[in-house]
């Protein structure tokens, strides 16, 4: 297929080659959450290598190789993250005119990773087989750098194309996201140099990968796993959606269907119950409603949920937050323990630039007449008699190593909105990653999220219990954490040796 491909890629005009690339893009889209359709992935990365390739022919290679991979990239961040517009339909009259910015912005800044990772390809990539290297090291850095540059953005990398709790998925417990999405490229991206014959030795190491991969996965699945916790846990949301959760009318019916979670058997039955991330349109450390209902129901209980709040000293200042709650003997319930966002997400939670974008008529999204201010530092929490906890809100569970802290957690909390992202693609790629999490540092991921996916997971990056949107409340026992991954030790590390390695045999194979 890839000679077939290349023979017809080279006849067509430049304007063509384009149009393949973007189809191309669009395609690689459906190797990830919710369908995983991973051959669709190799067949993209064929075309682009065999793209790239080509591109040195044209009059300005170095050009014409990163406008090929800008526009590859372009396509599969279009349409992988077009969800995003969803979320300025939220308030419509105020947001939906930065629909298309919003849509056309986010794609086109990770084209330029992917258009300088092509340029990069063509400058220095050597003139036999082993350019397969090359090729890995130049998507697998851009992928590195996106992921930590200007603060960050590990979506829809490769690795996500497997989906997590699968055999290759265990993979991340040894050499994480960028480990895996390395290889990923290189196995599939080798096949278009192995038609070229003289690379009996790609051959032989892309048996090894896979055969190690499959192998290393399915031994892991093997791992019997005795669970010896008593701790019950509940998991649920109450269905609104954000438009709907923000309505004033629907505030009696919001705190109704949270007090009605607390009252059934399963919650009862529990002793931790996870509620999603701002769970109420209010604070709710101030609203006595609210706090007067929920405290006669988590006598001995504790209740972890979502409560973006005003500084407890400086009114003036807002933090995104985990509330850690108790039953108490008062009228409130007892506040175990706080954790305040880190992580806060640019034009959502913040406004980069923020008098250069007010003058322009633009605020972020979800902050409360100001932006949310950065929590001090990602940390695990130990409180009273809990397990050690990891606690992530949103999107801090897509990074992976996040928490570097000296005390190993005993799961992680992830309470999340998916709402913001509508009934799309975003909620399903946003659960995929966050079991990823579990399966890098062998840990349960406990996981609330209003609009999306609410679950129990257990270290292998598999689901105990799971359901997508609605209102309704689900619980589990909590699985055993695993003994310590190299991945949650040494973290990034064998990743950037495998840099290494890749541009080094690049470098002494190449003909100066």
């Amino acid at each position: 297929m890839p000679n077939y491909f290349a023979n017809f890629f080279e006849t067509k005009s430049t304007k063509i080659k384009y149009i393949i690339l973007f189809v191309l893009g669009l395609l690689a889209v459906f190797a990830l959450a919710p369908y995983h359709i991973w051959p669709l992935y190799a067949i993209a990365i064929w075309g682009l290598m065999i793209a790239l390739d080509d591109a040195k022919k044209s009059p300005k290679p170095l050009k014409s190789a990163f406008w090929r991979s800008f526009i590859f990239g372009f396509a599969h961040f279009a349409l992988g993250m077009f969800w995003v517009g969803q979320a300025f339909l939220v308030d419509a009259k105020k947001f939906a005119w930065l629909i298309p910015f919003a849509m056309s912005a986010l794609p086109a800044y990770i084209g330029l990773y992917y258009g300088l990772a092509g340029f990069l390809y063509s400058k220095f990539a050597p003139n036999n087989a082993n350019r397969v290297f090359w090729f890995a090291f130049c998507f697998g850095a851009i992928e590195y750098l996106r992921s930590i540059l200007f603060t960050g953005l590990p979506w829809n990398l490769s690795a996500y194309i497997w989906k997590a709790g699968g055999i290759i998925s265990q993979n991340g417990a040894l050499i994480g996201p960028f480990g895996v999405g390395i290889l990923t490229i290189f196995a599939f991206s080798s096949l278009n140099v192995i038609r070229e014959g003289k690379s009996k030795s790609i051959i032989i190491l892309n048996i090894i990968i896979i055969a190690a991969s499959i192998g290393f996965g399915a031994l892991r699945l093997a791992t019997p796993v005795k669970n010896n916790s008593d701790i019950k846990i509940a998991v649920g949301q109450a269905g609104f959606s954000q438009k709907d959760l923000w309505d004033s009318a629907n505030r009696k019916s919001v705190i109704n269907n949270y007090i009605g979670q607390l009252k059934t058997k399963t919650a009862q039955d529990s002793n931790i119950i996870v509620w999603p991330e701002g769970a109420f349109p209010f604070d709710l450390f101030s609203d006595d409603e609210a706090l007067s209902k929920i405290n006669p129901l988590i006598q001995n209980k504790v209740l972890i949920v979502g409560a973006p709040h005003a500084d407890f000293i400086d009114q003036n200042k807002y933090f995104n937050s985990i509330a850690f709650l108790t039953g108490s003997n008062d009228f409130y319930p007892s506040l175990l323990s706080t954790y305040d966002k880190f992580h806060l997400v640019p034009f959502g939670e913040y406004l980069p630039l923020r008098p250069v974008f007010n003058a322009l008529g633009i605020s972020s999204l979800v902050a409360y007449g100001t932006d949310f201010s950065k929590g001090e530092s990602p940390k695990v929490l130990k409180i009273g008699n809990l397990p050690n906890i990891d606690p992530r809100i949103c999107y801090e569970i897509i990074f992976p190593h996040f928490n570097n802290g000296q005390i190993r957690p005993d799961m992680i909390v992830n309470v999340s909105v998916d709402a913001w992202y509508g009934d799309y693609l975003g909620p399903d790629q946003h659960y995929n990653q966050a079991r990823w999490r579990a399966i890098e540092e062998g840990l349960p991921l406990i996981r609330a999220a209003s609009g999306g996916w609410s679950g129990i997971i257990d270290s292998f990056g598999r689901p105990i219990t799971q359901f997508r949107k609605g209102n309704d409340i689900i619980s589990a026992t909590l699985p055993s954490k695993l003994t310590q991954t190299p991945y949650s030790r040494f973290s990034d590390a064998i990743f950037l040796l495998l840099m290494v390695v890749f541009a080094a045999n690049t470098y002494l194979t190449r003909k100066f």
